[in-house]
Protein backbone atom coordinates (compact mmCIF):
# COMPACT_ATOMS: atom_id res chain seq x y z
CA UNK A 1 0.00 0.00 0.00
CA UNK A 2 1.31 3.43 -1.10
CA UNK A 3 1.79 4.91 2.61
CA UNK A 4 1.36 8.48 1.45
CA UNK A 5 -2.19 7.28 0.49
CA UNK A 6 -2.55 5.82 3.70
CA UNK A 7 -2.00 8.70 5.70
CA UNK A 8 -4.07 10.98 3.63
CA UNK A 9 -7.36 8.83 5.00
CA UNK A 10 -6.53 9.61 8.54
CA UNK A 11 -5.69 13.12 7.72
CA UNK A 12 -9.58 13.43 5.93
CA UNK A 13 -12.33 14.44 8.58
CA UNK A 14 -13.98 11.12 8.58
CA UNK A 15 -10.24 9.35 8.98
CA UNK A 16 -9.55 11.88 11.82
CA UNK A 17 -12.23 10.67 13.96
CA UNK A 18 -11.98 6.67 12.87
CA UNK A 19 -8.32 6.96 14.36
CA UNK A 20 -9.84 9.32 17.61
CA UNK A 21 -12.04 6.66 17.88
CA UNK A 22 -9.49 3.49 17.47
CA UNK A 23 -6.89 4.62 19.90
CA UNK A 24 -9.22 5.56 22.56
CA UNK A 25 -10.18 1.96 22.06
CA UNK A 26 -7.18 0.62 22.33
CA UNK A 27 -6.45 2.60 25.09
CA UNK A 28 -8.87 1.39 26.79
CA UNK A 29 -8.20 -2.49 26.20
CA UNK A 30 -4.53 -2.20 27.12
CA UNK A 31 -5.45 0.26 30.49
CA UNK A 32 -2.86 -1.39 32.80
CA UNK A 33 0.00 -2.29 30.82
CA UNK A 34 3.19 -0.80 29.05
CA UNK A 35 4.96 -2.47 26.66
CA UNK A 36 2.94 -3.17 23.81
CA UNK A 37 3.63 -4.20 19.95
CA UNK A 38 1.91 -3.32 17.13
CA UNK A 39 1.90 -5.81 14.90
CA UNK A 40 1.55 -4.51 11.04
CA UNK A 41 2.18 -0.63 12.42
CA UNK A 42 2.40 0.94 8.86
CA UNK A 43 3.59 4.33 9.19
CA UNK A 44 3.21 4.42 13.10
CA UNK A 45 0.42 6.04 13.18
CA UNK A 46 -0.49 4.27 16.63
CA UNK A 47 3.32 4.79 18.01
CA UNK A 48 2.90 8.37 17.82
CA UNK A 49 -0.48 8.46 19.49
CA UNK A 50 -0.69 6.17 22.01
CA UNK A 51 1.07 8.25 24.71
CA UNK A 52 2.33 6.40 28.17
CA UNK A 53 3.09 3.38 26.71
CA UNK A 54 6.13 1.78 25.86
CA UNK A 55 5.11 0.54 21.97
CA UNK A 56 7.36 -1.34 19.80
CA UNK A 57 5.95 -0.98 15.46
CA UNK A 58 6.52 -3.88 13.21
CA UNK A 59 6.10 -4.01 9.55
CA UNK A 60 7.19 -5.68 6.31
CA UNK A 61 6.77 -2.83 4.13
CA UNK A 62 10.23 -0.20 3.79
CA UNK A 63 7.96 1.96 2.25
CA UNK A 64 5.60 2.50 5.52
CA UNK A 65 8.70 2.48 7.59
CA UNK A 66 10.19 5.20 5.81
CA UNK A 67 7.77 7.27 7.27
CA UNK A 68 7.31 5.77 10.70
CA UNK A 69 9.56 6.60 13.92
CA UNK A 70 12.18 5.32 15.48
CA UNK A 71 10.18 2.61 17.30
CA UNK A 72 8.89 0.78 14.46
CA UNK A 73 11.49 -1.85 13.04
CA UNK A 74 10.63 -3.82 9.44
CA UNK A 75 9.96 -7.55 10.20
CA UNK A 76 8.15 -10.51 9.46
CA UNK A 77 4.31 -11.19 11.75
CA UNK A 78 5.24 -14.46 10.79
CA UNK A 79 8.46 -15.04 12.59
CA UNK A 80 8.79 -11.71 15.05
CA UNK A 81 12.57 -10.74 16.37
CA UNK A 82 11.84 -11.15 19.76
CA UNK A 83 11.79 -13.69 22.71
CA UNK A 84 9.20 -15.65 24.36
CA UNK A 85 6.91 -13.56 26.80
CA UNK A 86 8.58 -10.45 25.51
CA UNK A 87 4.84 -7.97 25.52
CA UNK A 88 2.08 -7.16 28.06
CA UNK A 89 0.05 -6.74 24.90
CA UNK A 90 -0.05 -6.61 20.78
CA UNK A 91 -2.16 -5.59 18.53
CA UNK A 92 -3.23 -5.55 14.58
CA UNK A 93 -5.23 -2.75 13.59
CA UNK A 94 -6.53 -4.18 10.01
CA UNK A 95 -3.90 -5.85 9.26
CA UNK A 96 -4.17 -9.20 9.72
CA UNK A 97 -6.37 -9.75 7.43
CA UNK A 98 -3.53 -8.72 4.47
CA UNK A 99 -1.00 -10.94 5.86
CA UNK A 100 0.22 -13.96 3.97
CA UNK A 101 0.01 -16.12 6.77
CA UNK A 102 -2.74 -15.27 9.63
CA UNK A 103 -2.67 -18.07 11.64
CA UNK A 104 1.23 -17.89 11.78
CA UNK A 105 1.11 -14.31 13.13
CA UNK A 106 -1.58 -15.03 15.34
CA UNK A 107 0.83 -18.16 17.08
CA UNK A 108 3.57 -15.33 16.85
CA UNK A 109 1.67 -12.71 18.70
CA UNK A 110 0.89 -15.19 21.51
CA UNK A 111 4.31 -16.64 21.72
CA UNK A 112 5.77 -13.29 22.76
CA UNK A 113 3.29 -12.22 25.35
CA UNK A 114 3.50 -13.01 28.61
CA UNK A 115 1.14 -15.16 30.58
CA UNK A 116 -2.08 -13.34 30.87
CA UNK A 117 -0.98 -10.57 28.10
CA UNK A 118 -3.36 -8.94 25.98
CA UNK A 119 -4.17 -9.05 22.54
CA UNK A 120 -6.66 -7.27 20.29
CA UNK A 121 -7.65 -7.58 16.72
CA UNK A 122 -9.30 -4.79 14.72
CA UNK A 123 -10.48 -6.42 11.49
CA UNK A 124 -12.88 -4.95 8.47
CA UNK A 125 -16.36 -5.90 9.19
CA UNK A 126 -17.22 -7.10 5.71
CA UNK A 127 -20.65 -7.16 6.28
CA UNK A 128 -20.92 -4.22 6.90
CA UNK A 129 -22.18 -1.39 4.56
CA UNK A 130 -19.18 1.06 4.93
CA UNK A 131 -16.57 -2.20 3.76
CA UNK A 132 -18.77 -2.54 0.65
CA UNK A 133 -18.41 0.53 -0.33
CA UNK A 134 -14.59 0.93 -0.04
CA UNK A 135 -14.67 -2.41 -1.72
CA UNK A 136 -16.43 -1.57 -4.57
CA UNK A 137 -13.66 1.42 -5.32
CA UNK A 138 -11.04 -0.91 -5.96
CA UNK A 139 -7.68 -0.49 -4.79
CA UNK A 140 -5.20 -2.09 -2.42
CA UNK A 141 -8.59 -3.22 0.10
CA UNK A 142 -10.13 -5.59 -3.12
CA UNK A 143 -6.70 -6.65 -4.25
CA UNK A 144 -5.41 -7.99 -1.24
CA UNK A 145 -7.46 -8.38 1.94
CA UNK A 146 -8.42 -12.24 3.06
CA UNK A 147 -11.74 -13.52 3.78
CA UNK A 148 -11.01 -14.75 7.21
CA UNK A 149 -13.77 -16.91 8.49
CA UNK A 150 -14.29 -15.62 12.02
CA UNK A 151 -15.26 -18.78 13.32
CA UNK A 152 -11.98 -20.24 11.83
CA UNK A 153 -10.35 -16.97 13.63
CA UNK A 154 -11.94 -17.64 16.73
CA UNK A 155 -10.94 -21.26 17.00
CA UNK A 156 -6.88 -19.99 16.11
CA UNK A 157 -7.19 -17.80 18.77
CA UNK A 158 -8.83 -20.54 21.35
CA UNK A 159 -5.73 -22.25 21.02
CA UNK A 160 -3.75 -18.98 23.02
CA UNK A 161 -6.57 -16.84 24.39
CA UNK A 162 -9.89 -16.64 26.56
CA UNK A 163 -11.73 -13.85 23.82
CA UNK A 164 -14.38 -11.63 23.12
CA UNK A 165 -15.97 -10.50 19.87
CA UNK A 166 -18.20 -7.71 19.21
CA UNK A 167 -18.75 -5.24 16.17
CA UNK A 168 -17.50 -1.39 17.02
CA UNK A 169 -16.79 2.17 15.13
CA UNK A 170 -20.49 2.71 13.30
CA UNK A 171 -20.11 4.53 10.10
CA UNK A 172 -23.04 6.21 8.45
CA UNK A 173 -22.00 8.46 5.64
CA UNK A 174 -19.10 10.37 7.12
CA UNK A 175 -20.39 10.07 11.07
CA UNK A 176 -19.47 7.83 13.62
CA UNK A 177 -22.40 6.72 15.59
CA UNK A 178 -22.77 4.27 18.39
CA UNK A 179 -24.12 0.85 17.69
CA UNK A 180 -22.95 -3.11 17.16
CA UNK A 181 -25.23 -3.63 14.52
CA UNK A 182 -22.65 -4.98 11.69
CA UNK A 183 -24.55 -3.87 8.45
CA UNK A 184 -23.02 -0.33 10.45
CA UNK A 185 -20.09 -0.94 12.68
CA UNK A 186 -16.78 -0.76 10.38
CA UNK A 187 -14.71 -2.93 12.38
CA UNK A 188 -14.85 -6.81 13.65
CA UNK A 189 -12.88 -6.37 17.24
CA UNK A 190 -11.77 -9.60 19.13
CA UNK A 191 -10.14 -9.26 22.46
CA UNK A 192 -8.00 -11.92 24.19
CA UNK A 193 -6.56 -12.41 27.72
CA UNK A 194 -3.38 -15.21 26.97
CA UNK A 195 -3.70 -18.21 28.72
CA UNK A 196 -1.57 -19.50 31.75
CA UNK A 197 -1.38 -23.00 30.08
Amino acid sequence: MNAEKYLSFYKSPLGSRVLDYEVAYIRSWFSGCRKLLDIGCGVGIFEERLRGFDITGIDNSSDMLKLAGKSCVQADAGNLPFPNNSFDGAFFVTSLEFMEDPERAIEEAARVLRPEGKLLLLLLNRSSDYFRDRLSRGGYISQHIQALDKEWLQTVLKRFFSIKAEYILGITGDKIIESRDPRICALYALRGIKKKT
